[in-house]
């Protein structure tokens, strides 16, 4: 092979990879169109499926069970909001005015139909991860509130 037809396989080259390379960036940029555009389908499909708790501070609610096993109750509770938050969580307390450590979102969240809280109070369930150790005053003495099974 000559000279000439070297360079001439050489700029054949470089036309091919600068080509290449444009087709390349467009698939790319048609790449990030496409996913820019699905994430926006996405969030309006989402968005259209939630639903904005407004709970009322005082209102009695139930908190769900997010560890349920097999014949494990569903819902803890109830529970009386105490404070709520702009982004739909919720501060709470028991029926012994013992508040949550940690806010709840309103998506574990349903209002309770509570017709006496006294009445019914022994028959609820509370989450033994918030009520373990809890340390409660009855009748003058220190007792630690276990939940029972």
């Amino acid at each position: 092979m000559s000279d000439l037809d070297e360079i001439k396989n050489l700029d054949a080259l470089n036309d091919y990879r600068k080509i290449s390379i444009k087709e390349l960036l467009n698939n790319r940029e048609i790449a990030k169109n496409n996913v820019t555009r699905k994430a926006i389908d996405n969030s309006q499909r989402i968005g259209k499926s939630i639903k904005n708790r407004n709970i009322d501070v005082g209102t009695q609610v139930l908190l769900r069970n997010e560890n349920k096993k097999k014949l494990d109750i569903q819902w803890y509770g109830p529970f009386e909001v105490v404070s709520k938050t702009e982004k739909s969580t919720y501060k709470l307390k028991d029926n012994k005015g013992n508040e949550l450590p940690n806010f709840v979102h309103g998506n574990r969240l349903k209002i309770a139909n509570v017709s006496d809280q006294n009445k019914n109070a022994k028959e609820w369930k509370y989450p033994k991860n918030i009520m373990r150790g809890r340390i409660t005053l009855e009748d003058g003495v220190n007792v630690t509130n276990i939940c029972s099974e």
